[in-house]
């Protein structure tokens, strides 16, 4: 079930009225949310359940394990079981079909036609990011940055949450698991803060984020060479202001159902089209998972401790494999290369803003005056990040989302199935200033 469904918002209510009722109780609040969790997600398809589960068992084994191993020779081979589990996992249903096409491709020019075998099986929803919460838990384990959990029904409910489940934010147990023991805090400033932020995603994501799509964005991505250059532009823009609406209304609403509940779960966008520089915009974007792919893979790899040509190179490899976590199809690895050339040749330095004032009176000079904003950042960063987009979004020409496009586009009086160019705008352009423009007061300070 999606947030924005008919069966979330006879699910939710009903799970808040039992907690209500078993919230003094520790084990059986536990329980309910571990019930609820898993039924949420068997509602997508109860046959992937049991990966959950393994990915759950396997972790919580190896973290007993670990918190009373000292030998190193053990705990490497502790870790080295997680990671084989989690990532074979992972490799089998999401990256194996496109490996198998892609040897395939790179050996027929050589004279080899390999037809590698395929697997039919779908692509369990919200596997990317379990995985990757799991991973981080025996990862902080092995190097001694929190204690085992030894309740298998608190780990659990850690892997499973169900509302940062499906699509983040990636929560780490170091953050969660506290909670647990603590218990959760729930007061009424914190549930009408939660119903609010839940609002705020719908908004985001059913009101702007589905309204730009319909209104020309589909129709354009599906069909370019129909629309002119004016159309194209907007469309590009449109669907950078389509992806973050949709994702971080998203996280909005996983944020809000996770503090009703009492739970904190961190933040995952915060304005990142109004970053001043590409840097700083992977601090604001999609933050849980660039934090995460900083901790565990980029410093890991050296960081920047090698030298500039090193830190490039490890910049680099961190975002392509970045780009493959979101989708395997080779657009989503050129999305993650342009990222990765982009940061490479960012400057590694602070923006006026964050740099040391060197005189007394510089801080007076630089500081932003009231009431004037920053300049928006999709004149530099978010322009950059629009572009990536591009390789994103490659839908099939004729699909049924682009014939439905096709018909709202159209002229009266136009060749049939055919869509006249520069008419995107018209739709386009007040749907865009809306989304530019949100009511402030309503979305709060992180938009």
């Amino acid at each position: 079930m999606n947030f924005n469904s008919a069966q979330f918002l006879l699910f939710f209510p009903c799970l808040l009225v039992l907690y209500a009722w078993l919230y003094r109780r520790d084990k059986p609040r536990e329980v309910l949310l571990l019930a609820a969790s898993y039924l949420f997600y068997m509602s997508w398809n109860w046959k992937y359940a049991g990966l959950i589960a393994l990915s759950t068992l396997v972790d919580y084994s190896v973290g007993l394990r670990l918190g009373g191993e000292e030998r190193e020779p053990r705990r490497k081979a502790l870790l080295v079981i997680s990671l084989v589990t989690n990532l074979g996992l992972l490799g089998l249903f999401k990256y194996y079909n496109f490996f198998a096409d892609v040897t395939g491709d790179l050996l027929r020019p050589l004279g080899l036609d390999l037809a590698l075998p395929h697997h039919r099986f779908l692509l369990p929803v919200g596997i990317s990011f379990y995985t990757f919460q799991t991973l981080s838990y025996s990862i902080d384990l092995y190097r001694r940055v929190l204690p085992c959990e030894r309740s298998l029904s608190r780990f659990a409910l850690y892997v499973s949450f169900f509302p940062q489940l499906v699509a983040g934010p990636i929560v780490r147990a170091k953050d969660f698991l506290p909670q647990l023991h603590r218990g959760p805090r729930v007061t009424h400033e914190r549930f009408n803060g939660g119903l609010r932020r839940i609002f705020r995603g719908l908004l985001k994501k059913v009101v702007i984020a589905d309204l730009l799509a319909n209104l020309g964005v589909d129709a354009v991505f599906a069909n370019p060479a129909d629309f002119s250059s004016v159309d194209l532009l907007l469309a590009l823009y449109g669907y950078a202001f389509q992806i973050y609406n949709d994702f971080s209304g998203y996280s909005d609403i996983a944020i809000g159902a996770a503090l009703m509940l009492g739970f904190d779960i961190p933040e995952n966008f915060k304005r990142p089209y109004l970053s001043t520089n590409l840097r700083e915009f992977w601090t604001r974007w999609h933050i849980s998972l660039s934090s995460w792919l900083r901790d565990y893979l980029y410093i890991p790899l050296g960081g920047n401790r090698g030298g500039g040509g090193r830190t490039r190179l490890n910049l680099l490899l961190t975002m392509l494999l970045g780009g493959l976590w979101h989708g395997a199809a080779l657009n989503f690895v050129f999305w993650g290369a342009w990222h990765g050339l982009l940061l490479v040749c960012t400057p590694r330095r602070a923006s006026i803003a964050d740099r040391p004032r060197r005189f007394a009176g510089a801080e007076r000079r630089h500081a932003p005056r009231p009431g004037v904003p920053r300049p928006l950042g999709c004149g530099g960063p978010g322009t950059l990040h629009a572009g990536g987009a591009i390789a994103r979004r490659r839908p099939p020409a004729g699909s049924p989302a682009a014939a439905r496009a096709r018909r709202h586009l159209g002229r009266p009086g136009a060749a049939p199935g055919r869509a006249q160019p520069g008419r995107a705008h018209l739709h386009l352009l007040p749907v865009l200033k809306s989304a530019v423009k949100p009511p402030l007061a309503l979305l709060g300070p992180y938009t």
